[in-house]
């Protein structure tokens, strides 16, 4: 009788072994790597590429940090420096892997993208107005993916100023129900990473046919809103148009315009740059005086080069970048406006007011730190995060104030947005990377068409639900990344003393944040590591205080810390106190 055939052993990488079920997920996640390193010795790269998509989120994480915990065990051990080893590029592509953001691209639904040309029609252009003429920019940061938006100011008789937003008519490319929208509309968002953007719409639509690339005839919906001298709103129109963009400018270059008055862009682009400057500042007064909150945290900036972060700078906030916020504001609200008055089935933008008592602690504690009184509404509020800003008390306030709001969401139904001050707001100004704004676009596009579209309410705020349940994913995974990026670049700094500020306090420690010259990072406190005592939590004050030596740890506080550890697995950084 021949001998069988010997195989190799399959492991079941998909299913827990019998009787395993009841554990937990690292001991899975630890039965699964061990086996794997009986076989060979594998890179992180490597064991990550060994599961289906389907396998579970939460046992891959709990692999991911025993799989980065024996590695930092090693580098702590001397068996190898870490330089080199920690390649920044393919830490943030196993990220998105496990988070399962980035969905592959179907057959069919590339066959319907390849299908598609960016050349406009004369047929197509007699149908709209024609502004290819206008001096149209888009402005955005100098390291933008994608090209949503674009406008032109001139002024008006009288003294008045008329604004054109134009803005990328994706709709017209991707019909309600198609292949492509039923990908899109299940991804929500796009998702901007460090390394990378992945974009809601398929790779040629957003950075080709639909962006609004300057030289280039493209569809766009627009809305032009007629203002008095003062900034009043007297008007506004929506229609179907044809543009094209005379130039991509930055941010930086917009800015330095606007402080010296010498550009080199041109005279017509100048003067509509001019009458922007002047029409925002207007629109901005006026949305203060209604009632608008406004934070000033520091925004992250990752530089990569060569695969390693060598920089987490903070993102500098420019004038123009005030400019261009505002005129998105004056859009989505005059849209707004339009569908609620047509009763268009569309999803708007609201932020619904906060809990009172929550509003009312944060109150008492900014009238205790300040000597001012403040009141419980919107108004009075805004004055006090105006009032802290630049004070040893803005960190603690805005923090506290931040705690007390509701998170803004999608929904069916209109319930205006606390936080703008509008009594109705959706979003119409990113429709390459918001789903929600190509939603609008349909609506408005069928109403000028006479076409109703009937779409049940509670399908409705379902998908409203969902888009936000996507959004919140979006937004956890770039934290997440920032996170990542900040444990790798500190990756070889343990035992450096800093200077930190203390901006979240809980039961356990403090929450930190750290600015030096190079690098913006956050990491934890933990009691433990404190001056031995017993510590009370005073959740209303934010504060920590030793019962025996009577230390205040306060969010808003100056500290001097010292990098104790680094786990790049759960992106998280611990620090010592310094004595």
């Amino acid at each position: 009788m021949p001998k069988r055939r010997q195989t190799k052993k399959n492991i079941n990488y998909d299913s827990p072994k019998t009787g395993e079920r009841r554990l937990g997920k690292k001991k899975i996640a630890e039965r699964i790597l061990n086996e794997l390193e009986e076989k060979k010795q594998l890179t992180k790269k490597e064991v990550f590429s060994l599961f289906p998509a389907r396998y579970s989120v939460a046992i891959k994480e709990a692999l991911e940090n025993l799989v980065t915990d024996r590695k930092m065990d090693e580098i702590s051990k001397g068996k190898y420096k870490p330089t080199g080893e920690l390649n920044a590029t393919e830490e943030l592509e196993t990220l998105i892997e496990l988070a399962g953001i980035e969905k592959p691209v179907t057959k069919r639904v590339q066959k319907a993208v390849d299908a598609i040309s960016g050349r406009i029609t004369q047929n197509e252009i007699k149908k709209r107005r024609d502004l290819r003429k206008t001096p149209f920019v888009t402005i955005d940061p100098a390291d933008a993916r994608d090209y949503d938006d674009a406008i032109f100011v001139q002024k008006t008789k009288g003294g008045g100023f008329k604004l054109l937003v134009a803005i990328s008519d994706v709709s017209h490319y991707i019909p309600a129900n198609s292949v492509i929208d039923k990908r899109v509309r299940k991804l929500g968002t796009s998702v901007y990473l460090p390394h990378r953007a992945i974009h809601m719409l398929p790779e040629k639509l957003a950075t080709e046919v639909c962006s609004l690339q300057p030289g280039s005839d493209k569809l766009a919906l627009c809305a032009e809103i007629n203002y008095t001298s003062g900034g009043k709103l007297k008007s506004y129109k929506i229609f179907e148009a044809v543009i094209n963009s005379k130039m991509a400018l930055a941010y930086q270059s917009v800015q330095r315009f606007f402080d010296t008055g010498k550009s080199g862009l041109g005279a017509q682009v100048e003067q509509s740059l001019t009458h922007a400057k002047a029409l925002a500042t207007l629109l901005y007064k006026k949305r203060c005086e209604r009632g608008t909150l406004e934070f000033h945290f520091s925004e992250p900036k990752v530089v990569i080069k060569n695969d390693r972060v060598t920089a987490i700078e903070i993102s500098e906030k420019y004038f123009s970048c005030d400019v261009i916020e505002e005129f998105m504001l004056a859009a989505n609200r005059c849209v707004a406006d339009y569908c609620l008055k047509n009763k268009l089935p569309v999803i708007y933008r609201i932020h619904e007011e906060p809990d009172e008592e929550a509003v009312t602690e944060v109150i008492a504690l900014a009238t205790k730190l300040t000597g001012k009184p403040y009141n419980a509404d919107v108004k009075s509020i805004a004055a006090l995060l105006r009032d802290i800003k630049g004070t040893e008390h803005e960190k603690r306030l805005s923090q506290a104030t931040l705690r007390s709001l509701m998170q803004a969401r999608y929904s069916a139904k209109n319930h205006g947005h606390y936080a703008l001050g509008f009594d109705e707001y959706l979003h119409f100004t990113s429709p390459i990377r918001r789903y929600p704004d190509l939603m609008t676009h349909r609506a408005i596009k069928s109403h000028f068409n006479s076409q109703t579209v009937e779409t049940p309410p509670g399908q409705l705020e379902q998908l409203a639900q969902n888009l936000s349940d996507a959004e919140r994913t979006a937004e956890d995974k770039e934290r997440e990344a920032i996170s990542l990026s900040e444990a790798l670049l500190m990756n070889d700094k343990k035992g450096l003393a800093l200077k930190a500020v203390i901006v979240t306090v809980t039961d356990f420690g403090c929450f930190i944040e750290i600015q030096n010259k190079g690098f913006l990072v956050h990491g934890l406190l933990p009691v433990s590591y404190m001056p031995s005592d017993y510590y009370n939590f005073r959740a209303n004050e934010q504060m920590l205080i030793g019962e025996n030596t009577g230390n205040k740890y306060r969010t808003g506080d100056k500290i001097n810390v010292l990098l104790h550890e680094v786990n790049i697995g759960r992106r998280q950084l611990t620090f010592k106190l310094k004595l």
